[in-house]
């Protein structure tokens, strides 16, 4: 019983989920193992690599017996991660709830809430760090978690519900902000086996104020198409150009510059710029994009890693993945979808509490 309690703490170290600590005296009899030599179990676990003789080790009680903690105590060691990591990728073939983390070098179940903050980013673990270096908060959305994305993924490639996780990347925020009411919604979608992200930022301005040039948004296209709050940018420009003549219906549904859908060139983006006149509320610029994260089998895959910084200098920020233009919001909002739907914000509200009339 000794022994068993070290396993049990050995996967409490190196994973969430728990192994059964009652033990089955009838086991053994019901093992194919029984008819084989001591000496030749030995054996077999001595000729294999060390990640497979650890999991040789837990196919059954009496192989355990007989091989007791070497193989699972050296995978705990110094000097072994790789093998700590190829152990932990063939348990988690079998175990739909559970994701590798290569930089806390344990499994995750993917349920948490994640809020990447930099003021709390040393007592974070090391894949949350990972996230808030990677600028997921600006070129994803505030709070992503890309553990919980791959979980969500791998839950839905094995037919299971992964709502709890969709919950979780769902996201709603309202910065406050001076001459304006700002929101932004993040809605995910799994479509066709990708996750698809709309990502909406709302800029009211109310009845007596100019629509003017943001201070900031928050949150950027992509990392290739930014906001810049202290220059100028193809962005900038594109909403300099919507502001300019947002009363201007013809404009505004022709303008060369600002209006239609447009595409990044390096990763899978789409987004859009509207403006909507809310009347007594005030008038609204929207921006509205939609990012194709893809699978969520890897980490480095170029769907989800073109949209994340890698660093200057990355081969991420300037190769190209190819997708076809304006089939990222058609998988999201249907070939013909409802402008006029997309333009009607989710939580009115929250958005137009601060121009109601005052009640005295």
């Amino acid at each position: 019983m000794e022994l068993l309690h070290k396993l049990v703490t050995l996967f409490d170290a190196l994973s969430p989920f728990h192994i059964r600590s009652d033990p089955r005296p009838d086991s053994f009899k019901n093992s194919l193992f029984k008819k084989l030599p001591i000496e030749l179990i030995v054996s077999i676990a001595e000729f294999l690599p060390l990640e497979a003789a650890a999991l040789f080790t837990l196919t059954c009680r009496p192989v355990w017996y007989i091989l007791g903690n070497q193989y699972l105590d050296r995978l705990s060691a110094i000097g072994h991660k790789l093998n700590r990591l190829l152990f932990l990728e063939f348990l988690e073939r079998d175990l739909a709830y559970q994701i590798v983390c290569y930089n806390c070098q344990r499994l995750h179940s993917g349920t948490k809430q994640r809020y990447n903050s930099l003021w709390g980013s040393f007592n974070q673990p090391p894949c949350s760090v990972r996230d808030l270096n990677s600028h997921v908060q600006y070129n994803i959305q505030d709070g992503f978690c890309s553990i919980t994305f791959q979980s969500a993924m791998k839950l839905y490639r094995h037919g299971l519900d992964y709502s709890e996780q969709i919950s979780l990347l769902t996201g709603f925020g309202s910065p406050n902000v001076r001459g304006y009411t700002y929101q932004w919604t993040s809605i995910p979608r799994i479509v066709n086996g990708h996750f698809i992200l709309r990502h909406q930022v709302w800029l009211l301005y109310p009845v007596g104020y100019e629509v003017i040039m943001p201070d900031t948004i928050y949150t950027d296209i992509c990392p290739h198409w930014q906001f810049n709050c202290l220059g100028w940018s193809k962005l900038n420009m594109k909403l300099a150009c919507r502001i300019s003549h947002w009363d201007n219906l013809r404009l505004n549904l022709r303008c060369p510059t600002c209006s239609g859908l447009f595409q990044c060139r390096i990763c899978p983006t789409e987004f859009q710029i509207n403006t909507k006149d809310f009347l007594r509320n005030g008038v609204a610029l929207v921006l509205t994009r939609w990012l194709d994260l893809g699978e969520g089998r890897d980490l480095s895959d170029p769907r989800y890693a073109s949209h994340v910084y890698h660093g200057y200098g990355s081969c991420y920020r300037d190769t190209p993945v190819p997708f076809e233009a304006g089939s990222i919001r058609a998988a999201y909002e249907g070939e013909s979808f409802d402008e006029e739907k997309l333009l009607t914000p989710e939580y009115k509200f929250e958005l137009f509490w601060s121009t109601r009339p005052q009640v005295r």
